[in-house]
């Protein structure tokens, strides 16, 4: 975990730390391999999605589907506290 992500947490809630399941793994999408050594897909949690207190979360999940991005999407349900 880096600084960015220390500061952020300190003020923020990690919807996947929330509520999440797994490694929450986003990069690289897919495998295959760079001037010869091989890549495997899915090893680093990279892309974070944060809420503050006028938000709870209620789902969060890594999406197996990607386009043209070398990561995976995140999904997240959030709901707005009155």
């Amino acid at each position: 975990q880096s600084e960015v992500y220390r500061l952020m947490s300190n003020v923020l809630t990690d919807t996947h730390r929330a509520v999440g399941w797994g490694f929450g793994h986003t990069f690289p999408a897919y495998g295959g391999s760079f001037r010869g050594v091989p890549i495997l897909p899915r090893e680093m949690r990279i892309d974070m999605i944060f809420y503050s207190a006028e938000f709870a979360a209620l789902s969060s999940q890594v999406s197996p589907t990607y386009g043209e991005s070398d990561h995976l999407p995140l999904l997240a349900q959030l709901v707005w506290q009155r």
